[in-house]
């Protein structure tokens, strides 16, 4: 079959195309050729380069015809457009933009490269049908990628997803015949959103903010990505000091400083926190190339300490649960630091659902948020890996007319929310939350270290490490589902001598049916999946012991699976 796509493209690509694949090896030609890239609720995302299976004009083309189709099918005709700081980015948002606009949509793209969430904002403000914004995320440089939103800022859904496939693979790449950018802008079939729309979008974020950020000496960087203007505003505009990292304020797609630009990663803070001990500052910030996550880094008696996902999350949680007021929702500031005397307490006594206040965070993000919520008094809600399903289980809450109600969405891998301006995460609200929260602590003489170990004190010591095995090629696909399979053949009975039971949640019935094995215990849990995004096998692991034997087991189980499974930590 990828004998036959290749001599599609040879016959029908352009003559630079043409070149390129003439000069290509077999196996090159087997891996850009083996299938077409997939779509799915997270879209297209692939390596650049020629081929089926990769991220370029062609295979942009030939998705959003099948977006385009699908659109019109079901008699919507706005769209939005926009795009982060990759090389491409731009020139595939264009190409984005034409073909919607051949096929007579209502068409808006942003002027400049902007944060994924803006793009989010956007559709809702504009009353749009849907969003598509050019962005590979965390990914390193090679990777790009095309991600779809609904018109309620949110990625996405299965059902949406499978439509759109259809019409895609219908679609034939090669069929398309738009005029250009500039022509369809002089006809107005291409506008740019209004520069209005920046200033409103902050607004919101604003909003959100519990408290000012005074007194707090903030290190940003926004890893050569968009955030490099919105976030230092929006934390100065809180009342923060801030001080942006040389080398990484600006945007640049082959990300020089930082060659996989994700805030999970500690080598991708060098630079920060080099810059941080130059001006003793108290936080370190980062946003990922298209801003939906955040990182953060505490400065320690001794060093700065790159915080988990589970751990703001965790700090967070607390933070806006005591902020949380039955009525009004934000603004409650009289409860006490640290699980003092709940604002929920009347809702906790009374069993009142409807003034629960609500948590929705991923299977795999720590159970440390459940147990805080439940000292609230409120509601934790559980879905499955990825934005999307928090995006989606906010939505029922809204039809429940509970949104008054909703704190917090947030998920491990650094992506929180709270409001209901868009259903997706958003890093530069993160930001601002989390230097909010810091600032408090500081004005009480505690840092967000100090805060992380009075949850721990309260609530049990929770450790977190996640490890991936990679995969690529034809053949990573394949292998990964060998790899599922033999483990639901032989599923681990323990883990170092600590006696798990086994779930397949393939087994359930319910909306948290997936491709994911939960190996649990009491105090001890392990979940293996496959990414969504990503040529990878994910495991998560928790500790909930003491200190030493968190490090010991911790150590153990990854020594473990890195033998079991060549997982590469």
């Amino acid at each position: 079959m990828h004998e036959k796509r290749y001599e599609t493209w040879l016959k029908n690509a352009d003559d630079a195309i043409k070149k390129e694949l003439l000069g290509m090896s077999e196996q090159q030609i087997l891996d850009a050729f083996f299938r077409e890239l997939q779509f799915g609720t997270a879209g297209l995302r692939g390596e650049m380069g020629v081929g089926t299976n990769r991220l370029n004009e062609y295979t942009v083309k030939k998705a959003t015809k099948g977006v385009g189709d699908y659109l019109l099918s079901e008699g919507k005709r706005r769209v939005v457009i926009s795009y982060d700081c990759r090389l491409n980015s731009e020139a595939l948002a264009r190409v984005t933009a034409e073909v919607f606009a051949w096929q007579n949509l209502e068409v808006f793209i942003t002027e400049t490269l902007m944060p994924t969430p803006f793009l989010a904002y956007s559709v809702k403000a504009l009353g749009a049908d849907a969003g598509v914004v050019i962005t590979a995320s965390h990914n390193p440089k090679i990777y790009n990628g095309y991600k779809v939103y609904d018109g309620d800022g949110c990625q996405i859904g299965e059902e949406v997803a499978r439509k759109i496939t259809s019409f895609i693979q219908s679609a034939d790449e090669f069929e398309i015949r738009h005029d250009t950018f500039e022509e369809y802008l002089a006809k107005g079939k291409i506008k740019f959103c209004p520069a209005s729309l920046v200033e409103c979008y902050e607004a919101e974020v604003l909003s959100l903010a519990p408290a000012r950020a005074d007194g707090i000496r903030v290190v940003y960087s926004a890893l050569n990505g968009t955030g490099y203007q919105i976030v230092p505003r929006v934390l100065k505009k809180i009342g923060a000091e801030v001080v942006e990292t040389p080398g990484q304020n600006y945007p640049d797609g082959n990300f020089e400083t930082c060659p996989y630009p994700n805030p999970e990663k500690p080598e991708a803070w060098a630079l920060a926190i080099k810059t941080a001990k130059e001006v003793d500052a108290d936080i370190v910030i980062a946003t990922d190339p298209d801003a939906d996550r955040m990182g953060l880094a505490v400065k320690s008696e001794e060093d700065y300490v790159l915080m988990s996902g589970n751990e703001v999350g965790a700090i967070l949680t607390d933070y806006l649960l005591c902020k949380w007021d039955q009525k009004n929702g934000y603004g409650s500031a009289n409860c006490l630091p640290n699980g003092g005397e709940s604002q929920t307490s009347t809702a906790k006594a009374t069993g009142d659902f409807s003034k629960k206040p609500i948590v929705i965070k991923s299977v795999v993000s720590t159970d440390l948020v459940r147990r805080i919520v439940d000292d609230y008094g409120g509601e934790t809600r559980e879905v499955l890996t990825g934005f999307k399903n928090i995006g989606a289980e906010m939505a029922k809450i809204e039809e429940q007319g509970r949104m008054n109600c909703f704190v917090l969405g947030f998920e491990e891998s650094c992506g929180y929310l709270c409001g209901n301006y868009i259903k997706d995460k958003d890093g530069v609200l993160a930001s601002a939350l989390i230097a909010s929260a810091c600032a408090q602590a500081k004005k009480q003489g505690q840092s967000a270290l100090d805060r992380l170990e009075s949850l721990y004190e309260r609530y049990g010591r929770y450790a977190h490490k996640t490890v991936s095995l990679k995969f690529g090629g034809a053949q990573g696909a394949k292998v990964m589902q060998e790899i599922m399979a033999d483990l639901r053949e032989q599923p681990f009975e323990e883990f170092c001598g600590y006696k798990v039971t086994a779930t397949d949640y393939l087994e359930r019935t319910d909306a948290l049916k997936a491709n994911l094995l939960d190996y649990h215990a009491d105090k001890l849990r392990v979940i293996i999946r496959p990414s969504g995004t990503e040529p990878l096998i994910k495991a998560y692991i928790t500790c909930a012991y003491d200190r030493e034997t968190n490090e010991k087991l911790m150590r153990e189980i990854v020594d473990f699976l890195t033998k079991r499974l060549s997982i590469d930590s």
